[in-house]
């Protein structure tokens, strides 16, 4: 099983930024690693990362002056090259999730199932859920996904 590195730009996402790690954490694929770069965040993001890093040894930390998103995914690739070019036989998967996003439980699972399946060299899911931050409430939404082979999503909404 490759490594994952989960790529994850930080820039005062402190509201949201919890719930973001939470289901990164909760990822079915089990060889993967987090890696956080906030980009010079003045709310309290860095600290909530840092909160996670201690807990959590597959969280990483890169902090850095603002630099823009680009910047910061340089930075969480060049971590991740440098990381894959240690492990025997080198090589990994890089994978995107921005600080406001949520996914499921087998979101990279079924990416990457994806991937190996149709011999490809990217994938990208489509799944988006857009909420007004005067109206949000992360708990109207119960995810309910079955490990899908990369097919298959299911979701439910409470209201």
């Amino acid at each position: 099983m490759k490594m994952l590195c989960v790529i994850v730009p930080i820039f005062n996402a402190a509201k949201y930024l919890r719930e973001c790690l939470d289901s990164l954490t909760n990822q079915s694929y089990q060889n993967i690693c987090f890696v956080l770069i906030n980009d010079g965040s003045t709310d309290s993001s860095e600290q909530i990362a840092k909160e996670y890093c201690a807990r959590d040894s597959r969280f990483v930390l890169i902090i850095q002056p603002n630099g823009g998103i680009a910047s910061a995914r340089n930075a969480g690739m060049q971590y991740a090259h440098t990381l894959f070019a240690s492990i025997r036989g080198g090589g990994g998967y890089i994978g995107f999730v921005d600080s406001d996003d949520v996914v499921s439980k087998h979101y990279f699972r079924n990416l990457i199932f994806a991937l190996e399946s149709h011999n490809a060299s990217i994938a990208k899911s489509c799944d988006v859920r857009i909420f007004d931050d005067a109206q949000y409430n992360p708990k109207q939404f119960e995810i309910i996904q079955r490990p899908s082979r990369g097919r298959k999503i299911t979701i439910n909404t409470k209201t």
